[in-house]
C-alpha cells in the first residue's frame, strides 16, 4: 500500500503538529477577539438596522440589531495570525520545499483566503445567525478545513509539480 509509507505519515504528521501550532496561536486570538473586542458590535450597526426586515427572516423570527458578525471578525483575525506561521513552518519543515517561495505564497494566500471564506461562512451561520457554542463550531469547523488545506498545499501550493512550467 503506497499511501501508508513511512515518507507520506511523517509529513501528515508534521502538518498536524503545525496546524496544531496554528490552532493554539489562532483560537486564543479568536477568542479573546470575540469574547473581549466585540469587533462587528460598533461597525455592523447600520448595517443590521437597514436590513432588518431579511434579516429576520433569516435568523427565524430573532431580530436583526442582536447580529452583531463579531464571531465572524474574531475568526479573520485569528485565521489570518496564522497563516504567515502556517507557511513558513510548512514550507520549510513539513514539505522541505525550495523552489519559488514567493509564488509558494501566493498560492498559499490563495488557498487560505478560500479556507477563511469557508470557515467564516460556516462559523457565521452556525453562531452569529443560529446561536450555535462559538467554541464547538470553530473546533469542528476548523477540523474540517484542515483537512482540505493538507490536501491542496501538498498537491498544489507546495507540490514541485506545480512549478515546472
Amino acid at each position: 500500500m503506497k499511501f501508508l509509507t513511512f515518507k507520506r505519515n511523517e509529513q501528515f504528521a508534521k502538518f498536524m503538529i503545525v496546524g496544531s501550532t496554528n490552532f493554539l496561536v489562532s483560537f486564543t486570538v479568536f477568542n479573546f477577539c470575540y469574547m473581549h473586542l466585540k469587533l462587528g458590535s460598533g461597525i455592523f450597526y447600520t448595517f443590521n438596522a437597514m436590513s432588518a426586515g431579511i434579516m429576520d427572516r433569516v435568523t427565524s423570527g430573532n431580530a436583526a440589531s442582536d447580529i452583531t458578525f463579531d464571531a465572524a471578525l474574531a475568526n479573520i483575525i485569528g485565521y489570518a495570525c496564522g497563516v504567515l506561521n502556517s507557511f513558513i513552518w510548512n514550507r520549510v519543515w513539513t514539505f522541505k520545499a525550495k523552489y519559488k517561495a514567493a509564488k509558494q505564497f501566493y498560492y498559499f494566500i490563495i488557498l487560505n483566503i478560500f479556507c477563511l471564506l469557508l470557515s467564516t461562512g460556516i462559523i457565521t451561520v452556525f453562531v452569529d445567525i443560529w446561536g450555535a457554542p462559538h467554541k464547538a463550531v470553530w473546533l469542528y469547523t476548523m477540523f474540517f478545513v484542515t483537512f482540505i488545506n493538507y490536501i491542496v498545499c501538498k498537491n498544489w501550493v507546495f507540490n514541485k509539480n506545480t512549478y515546472r512550467k
